[in-house]
């Protein structure tokens, strides 16, 4: 299985490719859209404003484990919190269960 994600700013793509290699850890990611075989995801990003309160250049514990944990914590918690997060989870972990079947 291959994926394509377009990613919406410059610390993005380095929070969720980590998130990534937790939450989906057989899939590498390449570095051309033509590389792209088996198990891999590419993406793009548009550079765009972030929302997060965390420095851009260096977004420190968003790219740690504990923290995505803390955050699936809290949407599980709060089924009313972090909308656009709980997508993308219920994304990875369907994606989990297509491989692993």
């Amino acid at each position: 299985m291959n994926l394509y994600f377009v990613f919406e700013g410059k610390t993005e793509p380095i929070v969720y490719k980590k998130w990534l290699s937790v939450l989906l850890p057989d899939l590498t990611e390449v570095n051309s859209f033509d590389a792209v075989i088996q198990n891999n995801y590419y993406y793009e990003s548009d550079m765009g404003v972030p929302n997060l309160s965390y420095k851009k250049y260096r977004p420190k514990e968003v790219q740690e484990e504990y923290y995505l944990k803390q955050l699936r914590a809290r949407i599980e918690t709060n089924s009313d919190h972090l909308l656009s997060f709980q997508e993308f989870i219920n994304f990875c972990l369907k994606i989990n269960r297509q491989q692993n079947k």
